[in-house]
Order: structure tokens, then C-alpha cells, then sequence
């Protein structure tokens, strides 16, 4: 059993998970700090409700794509089952 180093095994990690947890961290800091703004200081910044749904949706694309690189995606196989094989 041959051991990596840690960098060699922080480079094969794919770079959509990168981004995915890139996306999950932005979204932490920009609702994080709205929440701080609105509740400590009484003010709030019109932008971050926005950016924050679409970093949302782009971690679900992002999530997708993990998805189907691991092909762990829900699958329905009906079809499979009622049809005769090959």
C-alpha cells in the first residue's frame, strides 16, 4: 500500500468539488454578515439575498456535476425491470 503525500491528494481532488466548497463558504461569510449587519447594527446590505440564491443555485449545479462524475445520481430503472434483456 503505497501512501500519497497529502498534496499529491489535494491536487487529484476534482475541481468541481473545490468550487463547491468555494460556494459553500461565500455563502456562509455573505449570510453570516447579513445577519450580523441586520441584528447588531440595524442595517443591511440590499445585495446579499441575491447573491446568496444565486450561489445556491450555482452549488447545485456544482452538485450535479459531482453527481454525475461518481454516477450516484438517483436513477429510476422501471424500464429496465419491464423490459426483456438485450
Amino acid at each position: 500500500m503505497t501512501s500519497r503525500s497529502p498534496l499529491r491528494r489535494a491536487l487529484e481532488f476534482p475541481l468541481e468539488d473545490w468550487l463547491g466548497v468555494a460556494v459553500t463558504f461565500a455563502i456562509l461569510v455573505v449570510m453570516s454578515t447579513q445577519i450580523f449587519l441586520r441584528y447588531a447594527l440595524n442595517e443591511s446590505l440590499i445585495w446579499s439575498d441575491e447573491l446568496s440564491r444565486y450561489l445556491l443555485i450555482a452549488m447545485a449545479f456544482l452538485g450535479c456535476a459531482t453527481g454525475v462524475r461518481k454516477r450516484v445520481h438517483i436513477r429510476i430503472d422501471v424500464i429496465d425491470q419491464v423490459l426483456p434483456e438485450g
